[in-house]
C-alpha cells in the first residue's frame, strides 16, 4: 500500500456547481495525459448529496452507490467516500467499525466539516480542503463583513500565505501531475479502492427519490 505525503491546500467555492466543475476539470484535464484514473471526494451526507446531484446533472452515470441514506434513516452521521472515474460515480460510507477507509486516489477533495481523524487516512498526492460559500456573508452584502474580506487571501495547511507562495505550491502540484507517469504506478495506487467497490453485491441504477430533496 502506498503512503503519499501531501500538503493540504485550502480552497473555497461559491457553490456546489463551481466545486463540481473544478472536480471534473481535475479529472478530465489530467486524464488527457493518462495520469489520473479517478478523483475522490470525502464529504458528509448533505455535501455528498449535492455533489452527486451535480455530477448526475452533468451527465455522469451512477456506477455504484452503497448504503447512502439520510442520517435520520440509518443513524449514520459520518463521511462518505465518493469517486469519479470512467464508469461514473461511486459512493460508500467512509467510516467502518474498525475506523476510516483509506482514500488512495492521486487527488482528493475533503470537505472542511469532516472529522480531522480522516486526514491521516488520506494517501493522496494532492489534497484540497474545500469550503462552500462565505460563512461571514448573510446574503445582504451591503450589511455584512464580506466587503472587508481580503480577496487575495491564500492558505496552505491552515497557514495564511502570500499569492506568490500559493502560486508556487500550485505549480508544484502541476509538476506532480506531469511526473506521475515517471515514478508512480497508478494501477497499484487504485487497486484497493476498486477491489473494495467491486465486491459489493448491490448495484443501483438510480438513487431513491429522497436523495434529491
Amino acid at each position: 500500500m502506498i503512503n503519499i505525503k501531501a500538503d493540504i491546500v485550502e480552497r473555497n467555492f461559491t457553490d456546489y456547481t463551481e466545486l463540481v466543475v473544478d472536480i471534473e476539470n481535475t479529472y478530465f484535464d489530467s486524464n488527457m495525459d493518462k495520469t489520473l484514473d479517478c478523483v475522490e471526494i470525502i464529504a458528509k451526507y448533505e455535501d455528498a448529496k449535492n455533489i452527486i446531484a451535480e455530477l448526475v446533472e452533468n451527465g455522469h452515470d451512477l456506477a455504484h452507490i452503497s448504503d447512502f441514506a439520510r442520517p435520520d434513516h440509518d443513524n449514520y452521521n459520518d463521511e462518505y467516500l465518493i469517486a469519479l472515474d470512467h464508469e461514473g460515480i461511486w459512493c460508500e460510507p467512509a467510516k467502518r467499525e474498525n475506523g476510516y477507509l483509506y482514500a488512495t486516489g492521486v487527488v482528493c477533495y475533503v470537505m472542511d466539516n469532516c472529522n480531522s481523524k480522516i486526514i491521516s487516512r488520506i494517501q493522496s498526492k494532492v489534497v484540497y480542503e474545500v469550503s462552500i460559500g462565505d460563512d461571514n456573508c448573510d446574503g445582504d452584502c451591503d450589511h455584512c463583513d464580506c466587503k472587508e474580506i481580503d480577496k487575495d487571501y491564500y492558505s496552505i495547511n491552515g497557514k495564511q500565505v502570500s499569492q506568490a507562495e500559493f502560486e508556487k505550491k500550485t505549480k508544484e502540484i502541476q509538476k506532480t501531475y506531469d511526473s506521475l507517469n515517471d515514478g508512480l504506478d497508478i494501477a497499484d495506487a487504485f487497486s484497493e479502492i476498486y477491489k473494495r467497490l467491486m465486491n459489493y453485491a448491490c448495484y443501483l441504477d438510480k438513487l431513491d427519490e429522497s436523495f434529491w430533496y
